[in-house]
């Protein structure tokens, strides 16, 4: 299965960072990005379980959290940046100021690993 990261980040620096993250730690991974969750609502794709969202906390409100709540429905994972956020369903929390190596452990944990070959037949 391959993953599609979606970053949602009104900061375009953060925002940038957060992609040079991601691409860096899963070079081979699919990934969009948006600056808000009616941007990220224009352009996502039918969500699925196969989309790890990666948000900034503060948009994960109001309007937010019914777009981020159907999206859940359908296994979507999440990853909150910036401070904790209530919600009904799993979500990860990354507190900032953050480095790039607690995104990539995030994200380890939001991906259930997964073998890079079928295992050997040993009949």
């Amino acid at each position: 299965m391959k993953y599609l990261f979606v970053i949602v980040e009104p900061d375009p620096l953060v925002s940038l960072d957060l992609v040079d993250t991601v691409r860096q730690a899963f070079p081979d991974c699919d990934l969009i990005s948006a600056g808000t969750i009616a941007e990220l609502s224009r352009i996502m794709p039918r969500p699925d379980s196969d989309h790890v969202l990666i948000i900034n906390s503060q948009l994960a409100a109001g309007d937010g959290a019914t777009v981020l709540e159907d999206m859940a429905v359908y296994g979507c994972r999440f990853i909150f940046v910036g401070g904790h956020v209530e919600t009904p369903y799993p979500a990860a929390i990354v507190h900032t100021p953050f480095t790039t190596d607690m995104i990539v452990r995030s994200i380890a944990n939001a991906v259930p690993s997964r073998p890079e070959s079928p295992p050997a037949d040993h009949t």
